[in-house]
């Protein structure tokens, strides 16, 4: 297992080996990146490979310790998540008891305290002694998506590791390699990510996702006909919603720059939608190439219609019916 079965961060893992095989690893570290990237995975395994009897850069996976952990079992390690919606003062006073008391097992304790920015007030300033002044045989590393939240003098004695985004071919890889997800779906949710593996991997296992995706198409479809009323009823369920309604317009987007992309070249590698291919191909021999630009430019100002807080309903509307205008205006046109 270890640090292979992680995606990406190879920069971060990297730099923590390095730092364990020339002995110079801190006291407190704080991993900050978007929530879902694998920031936690890392700890753990940085924690496992603290613990490990090996001496290795990486836990061994076959020792007492490494067992121990993978079975989260071990004396020496303690993670901490929020208590409801916040890490509250009483968490951290029993990670100041375990960690005040020496190893059991080993050399060192590690302590992870994930959503590290849910910490109440109190709860930070009740660990400022600890973190200025840490047992040798102690390291701390807290998870967080956003480390300003945390107490300047927090900051200035942990060092921080940032965790970059994930791009989506290396999130893509991993959907279909670790969870067979369908290569077609694991592009898009790759690319709706924002580079977090977690939401990923939900949007990919998530049926209202799937439905979405699928509407967008339907409607795409639907407005290349002369009666807009197939398209405008589909519209109608995500009229009350505006965070349904944005997603589906971003998934309108996808479909429109994949036909775009067909349209130069059928053969193109480069759309999202590779499942799809063939139907997008169909679609894309009933009308001329000319008006995608058009649409996706229509697309783009209802977005940011929606963004500023324009009438779901109406914005809607109104885009489904421009479309349509634009596709049956320039079959009017003929070939260009």
């Amino acid at each position: 297992m270890g640090y292979n079965r992680i995606a990406g961060h190879e920069d971060v893992i990297g730099l923590l080996r390095l730092a364990m095989n020339r002995q110079r690893l801190a006291h407190g570290y704080i991993f900050e990146g978007v929530p879902g990237c694998g920031k936690r995975l890392v700890a753990r395994e940085l924690a496992k490979a603290l613990l490990c009897e090996s001496g290795l850069d990486e836990g061994c996976g076959h020792c007492q310790s490494c067992l121990k952990f993978e079975t989260q079992n071990h004396p020496d390690y303690l993670e901490i998540e929020p208590d409801g919606k916040s890490v509250k003062v009483e968490q951290i006073e029993a990670l100041q008891s375990f960690v005040l008391i020496k190893p059991y097992s080993g050399a060192r304790k590690v302590v992870v305290v994930d959503e590290a920015q849910t910490m109440t007030a109190s709860a930070q300033n009740r660990l400022l002694k600890l973190i200025e002044e840490p047992p040798a045989y102690a390291t701390l590393i807290f998870v967080t998506n956003q480390a300003d939240a945390l107490l300047p003098t927090i900051l200035s004695r942990c060092q921080v590791v940032s965790f970059s985004r994930l791009n989506p071919p290396v999130i893509e890889a991993w959907l279909i390699e670790a969870h067979g997800v369908e290569s077609g779906v694991a592009r898009v949710a790759s690319n709706f990510a924002d580079g977090s593996i977690a939401k990923a991997l939900m949007l990919a296992t998530s049926e209202v996702f799937s439905q979405t995706r699928q509407d967008a198409f339907d409607i795409l479809k639907a407005l290349m006909k002369r009666d807009p009323l197939e398209g405008l009823f589909k519209l109608q369920k995500y009229s009350a919603d505006k965070v349904l309604a944005t997603s589906l317009i971003e998934l309108m987007i996808i479909w429109y720059r994949d036909i775009s992309a067909l349209s130069v070249d059928p053969e193109s590698a480069k759309i999202f939608s590779q499942d799809k291919r063939s139907d997008l191909i169909e679609l894309l021999g009933k009308t001329q190439k000319s008006p995608w630009l058009d649409c996706l430019d229509i697309l783009d100002q209802t977005a940011r219609a929606l963004n500023s807080n324009a009438n779901t309903s109406l914005a809607m509307h109104a885009m489904a019916l421009k479309i349509q205008e634009v596709m049956h205006d320039n079959s009017r046109r003929g070939p260009v």
